[in-house]
């Protein structure tokens, strides 16, 4: 399971002032087509992700979270995982690279996110808003 984190700024917003704003805090920006959020926005909100790698995992956003439950979750998603493979007929080896690369990929997402504590997230806010003179700034927090 990966986190990402999304990002809405109102209309008219300068995004080349932005994207200076997220480069500071190691961020990048990247315009998202979502239609299940673009129906909630408000006409001419600009709606991006703001990631520091690949995803946010590791992130200090919405971490207060019990590791062993965690990982409790995570091993019932691979039994899930693996049933469903072998019922679509995937082979072992397949099977077994497949669990390789998902070793790999949940690994690299436990990695911390550069200065990413737990002020990160409201420090990068207070800075959009008066550096850049928004009225809001809007975050959410997607876990995929």
């Amino acid at each position: 399971m990966c986190h990402f984190v999304t990002m809405v700024a109102p209309p008219k917003s300068d995004l080349g002032n932005l994207k200076k704003v997220l480069k500071r805090y190691h961020r990048t920006m990247k315009l998202v087509e979502n239609r299940f959020v673009h129906k909630h926005l408000k006409a001419g909100e600009q709606y991006f992700a703001a990631l520091p790698k690949f995803c946010d995992c590791g992130t200090g956003l919405g971490s207060l979270r019990n590791d062993a439950v965690a990982t409790q979750v995570e091993q019932q998603r691979r039994t899930k995982d693996l049933e469903r493979l072998r019922r679509k007929g995937w082979s072992e080896a397949k099977i077994s690279r497949w669990e390789t690369a998902r070793t790999k990929h949940v690994e690299r997402c436990l990695q911390p996110v550069p200065d990413d504590g737990p002020d990160e997230w409201p420090d990068l806010i207070r800075s959009v808003i008066k550096d850049l003179n928004m009225p809001y700034v809007g975050i959410l927090l997607h876990m995929y």
